[in-house]
């Protein structure tokens, strides 16, 4: 059966989880690259992150604000890093993620109590959401009153929008079209568009005219 499109979110705040068939973590080498994975796109797309939980081996937890960013480009940009460097592994991500939105602080705040409820997360730095208590981990924002969880979801650029966004921001970075036909500005330009606007990787292949394997590799930075 055909996976049915996701509905269109209704908040910035989101729980998701994913399980998998076989394990996602092998070792602590494998949790820390994982780490590093969600700091790196929080600065490509200014998430924020509230908390993770990493302590079994198929599955994730992780909480965020994806402050008015696609939730799905997000979830789709960690994913295709992380599997690409659990290259050992064929569709290592083959069952969906769950994602459930969360619309006061409130509901955030039993989410949290409840990603820490394991006993595990005393003794394992895996599990993890107060950033006073890991001074390393300047990646996670605290839960407080001051959380702006926004309603008014981004909706999705079209086509031509992207096109015009693109013109634009190529005529004021680089004053000219034709640095497109260098592949490191391209390449550059096509990272700042997806991070930037709510594009799926699919548009931004049509429109550069290059595969979806090779746009996947451009927005994490492999190429």
């Amino acid at each position: 059966m055909a996976r049915q499109p996701r509905k269109l979110q209704k908040t910035s705040v989101f729980s998701i989880k994913q399980k998998t068939e076989v394990p996602i973590f092998r070792n602590q080498a494998d949790r820390k690259f994982f780490m590093e994975l969600l700091e790196k796109n929080k600065d490509k797309f200014g998430y924020d992150i509230y908390g993770y939980c990493l302590l079994d081996p198929d599955a994730f937890w992780i909480v965020l604000n994806c402050n008015n960013r696609s939730i799905a480009s997000i979830m789709q940009a960690i994913s295709i890093s992380y599997a690409l460097y659990r290259d050992d592994v064929d569709n290592l991500f083959s069952r969906r993620y769950i994602s459930e939105p969360i619309y006061d602080l409130k509901t955030l705040e039993k989410t949290m109590e409840a990603m820490i409820s394991d006993p595990r997360y005393e003794t394992c730095h895996y599990c993890f959401y107060d950033p006073t208590m890991n001074l390393p981990l300047p990646f996670i924002s605290k839960v407080n009153e001051g959380i702006d969880i926004q309603t008014k979801y981004l909706k999705k650029t079209t086509t031509s929008e992207m096109e015009a966004y693109i013109k634009d921001y190529v005529l004021e970075t680089y004053e000219t079209l034709h640095m497109l036909e260098d592949l490191n500005v391209r390449n550059a330009v096509i990272r700042h568009v997806y991070a930037n606007l709510n594009v799926t990787q699919k548009q931004l292949s049509q429109y550069f005219e290059i595969g979806n394997s090779a746009i996947s590799k451009i927005v994490s930075n492999l190429i």
